[in-house]
């Protein structure tokens, strides 16, 4: 299961924007489209392609929002015909609605893909969605449901749901149920002054669980 976030600049010119998502679907096409070709219908792909414009506050007039153009022109690669525009300024609201859209591809990605995906991945990342914490330790999660007492059913799940992001698997056990904080957190530090100052940048949520995780403290 694999999905593609296909980002370009919305304040260059449409030109520039087309010369972006054509390089980068060309780059796609010729590398990845080998291994993904079988015959049948987008619905049914294990892989997606999402295209987002990034910059909304500031887009050029006539900014590429219809995505058909490029699902005609690179019929192969199943792209999303809409584009998605977000802007730094509307952080919250754009991120949210980005997000759901993501986990919307990726439910249905995994819903036609069950033969791929055991049912143990399945049912873990259905457990840890519904826990209320940021952080929890490995040895926790037996406590859930008794067939996590398995380590090796257990790490499986893990390892699988860490590397599609659904959380973040420390080397000493401990794991983030939701990563996005991670990352509002950090922006309170690494966002542009001005994005700061427009009160765009979340800095509340999740800090003192991610000064938790400093080195000093994960052991």
């Amino acid at each position: 299961m694999v999905l593609y976030l296909l980002c370009f600049d919305l304040s260059e010119p449409p030109s520039k924007q087309q010369t972006q998502l054509q390089y980068w679907l060309s780059y796609l096409n010729s590398l990845l489209c080998a291994g993904h070709r079988i015959l049948t219908t987008h619905a049914y792909s294990n892989w997606r392609v999402m295209l987002v414009g990034t910059k909304a506050d500031i887009k050029q007039e006539n900014s590429l929002e219809d995505g058909s153009y490029w699902e005609n022109k690179f019929p192969i690669i199943p792209i999303s015909s809409k584009i998605y525009h977000i802007s730094a300024m509307h952080a919250t609201q754009h991120a949210k609605q980005l997000q759901e859209e993501i986990k919307a591809k990726c439910k249905r990605i995994l819903d036609t893909s069950t033969t791929n995906v055991p049912c143990s991945h399945r049912d873990l990342w259905d457990t840890l969605q519904s826990r209320p914490e940021f952080i929890i330790t490995q040895d926790q999660i037996p406590t859930f449901h008794k067939r996590w007492e398995n380590k090796a059913l257990l790490e499986g799940a893990l390892g699988y749901l860490h590397s599609i992001g659904e959380i973040v698997w420390f080397s000493k056990g401990r794991i983030c149920l939701k990563p996005a904080i991670i990352s509002q957190t950090l922006a309170k530090f690494v966002a542009p002054e001005a994005h700061k100052i427009s009160g765009t940048v979340i800095s509340t949520a999740g800090n003192k669980a991610l000064l938790d995780l400093k080195l000093g403290n994960e052991g």
